[in-house]
């Protein structure tokens, strides 16, 4: 790859550089969270950064992204951009689907292209190379296969889920609480386990101990001068607003890394408790997935990729002839979700920092439930198997 001198400058490699490096590491028997040795790959590439450019993820990611991984650089940062886009397809599929597809008109349905192509947060994950696509598969995948009953697939999305698990707990929570009424969804959860537990054992097959090197790299004694430990993170979440808030020169609280996530999941928890059943499977993930994207511990730009499918849902659902609301109102209900998205990407030249985007989540979360609470009906809950049946059953409400 010596030839390949600044590759990463191109679309869709800069942070893709962490897991083929990572991956390079993994395969040889070496320690993938060891700065120097990711350093010394990373500029062979044309990293020129004094700080290499870490993966902080599982291990196991690698094994999942393996296939892509074992090509040359240029061709595998390639590949992943293909791969994204086939994701992304299948996105908008899922949410049309479960929207229904009976309830649309063929021009809606192809309008749901560029309003996908609108969240600003997405365009950043494919042009640095991220897992923003693959989490927000993941996430729709899993709503997707619980509502249908696809019990195989849906076992694979929860397990890629534990990618960036940090991102998924209060949505995790609200489906906890909510199999204490559905049983069916445990079958759902210890097939994730199972499915978890193969992606283990392979990946202690790769590289045996790589589960326990990545344990070691967050300890404080194993952690090198030259990378930007967790603690210090400033990422893109009211968490980190708060840290540097209370700030001490460069020292940010670690305690707020674990309150105010805590306070999103205890929020998860009390409205789904409260609501019970009237709280649907989609209006109830989407609103976890707000909370965990204002509210975690930390999260990046190109981690909003996961609220992608909420937002197309509401702007496409809003759409609907269904909805029985005038051309006026159809415009007022989307307006405020197509303004935060025009507002980003007139910011996206302006800031350039990770932390500048704590905003998003939250305006996201007030243009959602403006949209939710003035729609005539709510989104369809889990109630029924066919989802022909389940929309037509609101058409007549």
């Amino acid at each position: 790859v010596g030839s390949e001198m600044c590759i990463r400058d191109r679309f869709g490699t800069n942070d893709f550089i962490e897991y083929w490096t990572a991956f390079r590491l993994l395969i040889s028997q070496t320690n993938p969270y060891d700065p120097a040795l990711m350093q010394q790959l990373q500029q062979t590439l044309g990293w020129s950064e004094q700080n290499p450019l870490m993966m902080w993820n599982p291990p196991w990611l690698l094994v999942i992204m393996a296939p892509i991984l074992m090509l040359d650089f240029p061709q595998a940062a390639t590949a992943w951009l293909l791969l994204n886009l086939v994701l992304l397809a299948s996105i908008i599929f899922f949410c049309l689907d479960l929207i229904g597809f009976s309830s649309l008109s063929r021009l809606q349905r192809y309008l749901s292209i560029p309003i996908t192509l609108s969240f600003f947060p997405l365009y950043t994950s494919l042009a640095v190379g991220q897992l923003g696509v693959l989490l927000a598969f993941a996430f729709i995948g899993a709503i997707w296969s619980i509502i249908q009953k696809r019990r195989f697939f849906g076992t694979c999305c929860l397990a890629l889920w534990t990618v960036k698990i940090h991102l998924f707990i209060p949505i995790a929570v609200f489906l906890f609480l909510r199999s204490l009424r559905n049983h069916e969804l445990w079958t759902f959860f210890i097939g994730a386990l199972l499915v978890l537990g193969m992606i283990l054992l392979e990946t202690e097959y790769y590289h045996p101990g790589a589960i326990h090197q990545r344990s070691n790299a967050f300890s404080a004694s194993k952690q090198s001068a030259n990378v930007i430990v967790v603690e210090r993170w400033e990422s893109a979440t009211f968490t980190c607003g708060a840290r540097l808030l209370f700030s001490d020169g460069d020292h940010l609280p670690v305690w707020l890394m674990f309150f105010v996530p805590a306070a999103a999941i205890i929020t998860t928890a009390l409205v789904t408790i409260r609501l019970g059943s009237r709280l649907g499977y989609l209006e109830g993930s989407f609103l976890s997935a707000l909370f965990s994207m204002t509210l975690g511990p930390f999260g990046w730009v190109f981690d909003f990729t996961i609220l992608l499918p909420g937002y197309l849902t509401c702007v496409v659902r809003s759409l609907a002839p269904s909805i029985q609301v005038s051309v006026t109102r159809r415009v007022a209900l989307i307006t405020p979700l197509l303004f935060v998205q025009l507002f980003g990407w007139i910011c996206r030249p302006l800031l350039k920092e990770h932390h500048l985007y704590m905003w998003f989540p939250p305006m996201l979360s007030l243009a959602t439930a403006y949209c939710l609470l003035r729609s005539r009906y709510p989104l369809p809950p889990f109630q029924t198997k066919s989802k022909s049946s389940q929309w037509n059953i609101y058409r007549r409400k």
